[in-house]
C-alpha cells in the first residue's frame, strides 16, 4: 500500500473540518477540501504542481482562479515543510532517458493501450476483491489475520511486492537488470495483493501500487522491445517510466495530473512527448471502458454523479428497489382481452404484466391498449396477443436516473423491474409516479 492516499484524506478532513468549524459557505467548504487534498499529495510526492492538478482535475473538475490560488498556497507550503524535513531531493533519481527514433512513438503508443487494460482490471479487482472477501465464511475479525498471512507467505517468495514499492522502482528506473519474466510476476502479485490488503482491512493508499504496476509494466515491455530491435528502441527504464504515468493516468483518469506528477517526481523532461501520447490513449481508452476511476467508483456504484465537485443528478443516489412498486397486477397470456380489462378497472391500475403460465414474463400492455383492442372487437383474444413485446426493463440495483432515461427514450410511462438472478421474473414496476416520490426522497437525504 502506498502513503498518499491517507495524507489526501487527513489534509482533506482538515480543510473540511476547519471550514465547517468557522461555518463558512458551501462553496468555501468545497474549496478548502480541495486544497487540504492538494496539499496532501504535494507532501506525499514532493510535487507541489500536481497536487493543484489532482484536486482540480479529480475533485473540483475545474481550473478556477479561486481555487487554483487556494490550491496552489496549500501546495506550496506542504511542500515547503516537506524539503524542510525530508530534502529538496525528488521521490525517484532517473539517468538520462532519451527518445531514440520517431519511428519509437508507436510502441509507447501500445505501451499506453497496455496501461489502460491494467487500469481498468486494476480498478475492478479493488472493488471486486472487497465484495468477493464479504463473501468468505470467515467471521470478520478473523479477515485481517487471514489476509495477513497470506500476504507473509507470498512477500516471503517476492518481498519487492510488499510495501510502497519504491525501492524496486528505483531499481527499474536505474537500468538494473531484471528478468521481464520475474518483474511480470512482481506486477501480477501486486495487482491481487494490493486489493486483497484493502479487502482484509488493512489501510492505505493505492496510488503508488498504481506506479509499481506501471514500472513493472513498462520494464517488462520495454526489454522485449529492445530484443527484438535493439538499434530502435530506447532503455527498458524509459519504457518504465512511461508506463509509470500512463498506468496512474488510466487509474485515476487525470491524465495532467499523471504526466506532472511524474515529470515533478523524476525532474526529466527529455521524454515527455511518448509520456504524453501514452498517458492521453491510456486514459481514453480507460474512461471509455470503465466509468468509475480509483477515486470514483465506489461513488458511481452508490448512484453519485459528480461533475464540478457536485451531485449534477439527485436520482443517481437512488437506486430502482428503493421506489419501485412490488404490487404488480398480473395476467396469464391466454386470458381474454376482456377479463384484463375489467382486472385493471377493478384494481384502478393502468398497466398489466403479461406471463406466461410457468410465471415469467411475456409481455406488457395498457389500460389504452385494452379499451382499443376492445373497441377494434378484439376482445376474445389473448392477452398475450395484444401486449407489446419485447418488455423494456431495469434491474432493482439501478440508479432511478436510468429509469427516467428508459421511459423518455421509448416514450413509454412505466419500466419493469426484472430480477438480477432471472431477468425474467417481474419483482416491481417503476412508474412517473415512483418517479415524483423517488425524487422527493432524494432531495430530502440531500438536504439531510
Amino acid at each position: 500500500m502506498g502513503p498518499e492516499d491517507p495524507s489526501v484524506q487527513i489534509g482533506a478532513h482538515l480543510g473540511s473540518g476547519l471550514a465547517q468549524r468557522v461555518r463558512l459557505s458551501e462553496e468555501s467548504i468545497r474549496l478548502l477540501t480541495a486544497a487540504g487534498a492538494a496539499g496532501g499529495i504535494a507532501a506525499a510526492f514532493n510535487a507541489p504542481i500536481a497536487g493543484v492538478l489532482f484536486a482540480a482535475e479529480i475533485l473540483l473538475g475545474e481550473f478556477a482562479t479561486a481555487p487554483i490560488t487556494a490550491m496552489v498556497l496549500a501546495t506550496v507550503s506542504a511542500t515547503l515543510a516537506t524539503q524542510v524535513l525530508l530534502g529538496p531531493y525528488p521521490a525517484f533519481l532517473v539517468p538520462a532517458y532519451s527518445f531514440r527514433h520517431p519511428l519509437e512513438l508507436p510502441f509507447y503508443l501500445l505501451l499506453g493501450v497496455l496501461a489502460a487494460g491494467v487500469a481498468i482490471l486494476y480498478i475492478r479487482l479493488l472493488y471486486g476483491m472487497r465484495l468477493a472477501v464479504e463473501r468468505l465464511p470467515l467471521p470478520p475479525w478473523l479477515r485481517t489475520p487471514a489476509g495477513g498471512l497470506v500476504l507473509g507467505l507470498l512477500g516471503l517468495l517476492a518481498p519487492q511486492v510488499l510495501g510502497v514499492g519504491y525501492d524496486s522502482i528505483q531499481t527499474i528506473l536505474e537500468g538494473q537488470p531484471h528478468n521481464p519474466i520475474l518483474v511480470l510476476e512482481w506486477m501480477f502479485l501486486k495487482l491481487v495483493l494490493t486489493p486483497l490488503s484493502l479487502a482484509v482491512g488493512f489501510v492505505g493508499g493505492v496510488f503508488a501500487p498504481a506506479l509499481f504496476l506501471g514500472a513493472m509494466l513498462g520494464y517488462a515491455y520495454g526489454a522485449t522491445l529492445g530484443s527484438l530491435f535493439p538499434a530502435w528502441v530506447a532503455d527498458p527504464s524509459a519504457y518504465a517510466m512511461v508506463a509509470m504515468a500512463a498506468l496512474l493516468a488510466g487509474a485515476i483518469h487525470a491524465p495532467f495530473t499523471a504526466t506532472l506528477l511524474l515529470f515533478e517526481m523524476t525532474r526529466d523532461y527529455r521524454i515527455i512527448l511518448p509520456l504524453m501520447a501514452a498517458v492521453g490513449l491510456s486514459a481514453l481508452i480507460s474512461e471509455r471502458l470503465q466509468p468509475g476511476s480509483l477515486y470514483t467508483e465506489a461513488l458511481r456504484q452508490r448512484g453519485l454523479r459528480l461533475a464540478r465537485g457536485r451531485d449534477v443528478d439527485v436520482l443517481e443516489s437512488l437506486r430502482v428497489e428503493e421506489a419501485m412498486n412490488p404490487d404488480v397486477v398480473r395476467a396469464t397470456q391466454t386470458l381474454p382481452a376482456q377479463a384484463a380489462l375489467e382486472i385493471l378497472l377493478q384494481r384502478r391500475r393502468r398497466t398489466l404484466i403479461v406471463e406466461t403460465p410457468e410465471g415469467t414474463l411475456w409481455g406488457i400492455t395498457t389500460l389504452r391498449d385494452l379499451e382499443m383492442a376492445l373497441t377494434a372487437g378484439r376482445g376474445g383474444e389473448p392477452v398475450g396477443q395484444i401486449c407489446q413485446r419485447p418488455v423494456i426493463t431495469i434491474f432493482p440495483d439501478e440508479p432511478v436516473s436510468e429509469a427516467v432515461r428508459r421511459m423518455s427514450e421509448w416514450n413509454i410511462g412505466q419500466v419493469p423491474v426484472v430480477s438480477r438472478e432471472d431477468p425474467q421474473r417481474v419483482i416491481g414496476i417503476v412508474r412517473r409516479e415512483e418517479v415524483v416520490r423517488a425524487y422527493d426522497l432524494a432531495l430530502t437525504r440531500k438536504r439531510r
